[in-house]
């Protein structure tokens, strides 16, 4: 638990169980709209309607009172914060690092963290450059869509 109060004091993700626990109320039954879309997902596909089926009963079970699409939506955000925090190299609850390993070296770690900026600095100067070209390119093709135009209206006036 320590990890997972020290990273929500840190900013990194919430806590995610206190925000459960805070929004408790009477489990929520079935709607007539719960029922259609488990119809409507079963009839698309069988996964999907199971899909479904396991995400309405852990939304009853954690007793959580907004609508099953709410649920999965906060779920769904809790998640990608998490990943986030992963990739950033933050504060994890378990030990699991996506990231590049020490090679116990630290000069090479300080020059590989260098290039890496470096490279993702040209990468982000390439696609600048690219919406640039992509906006020209448009503007040309668009200046000589008009000047086409023109030309058949002043041939249609004549």
């Amino acid at each position: 638990m320590g990890g997972w109060s020290n990273a929500a004091r840190q900013g990194t993700w919430t806590d995610v169980g206190r925000a459960d626990r805070a929004t408790r109320r009477k489990p929520r039954g079935w709607t007539s709209a719960d029922v259609a879309v488990l119809v409507v997902a079963f009839v698309i596909r069988w996964e999907l309607g199971l899909a479904f089926l396991a995400l309405k009963l852990w939304h009853q079970a954690s007793g959580y009172d907004g609508s099953v699409f709410s649920f999965a939506r906060m779920k769904w955000n809790a998640l990608v914060v998490l990943t986030r925090a992963m990739l950033d190299g933050g504060v994890l609850p378990f030990s699991l690092n996506l990231g590049p390993k020490s090679s116990g070296n630290l000069a090479f770690d300080a020059w590989r963290r260098g290039e890496l900026e470096r490279i993702e600095a040209e990468r982000l100067k390439l696609q600048t450059a690219e919406r640039e070209f992509t906006s020209y390119r448009d503007d040309l093709l668009q200046a000589r869509d008009r000047e086409a135009f023109d030309r058949f209206m002043q041939a249609r006036k004549s």
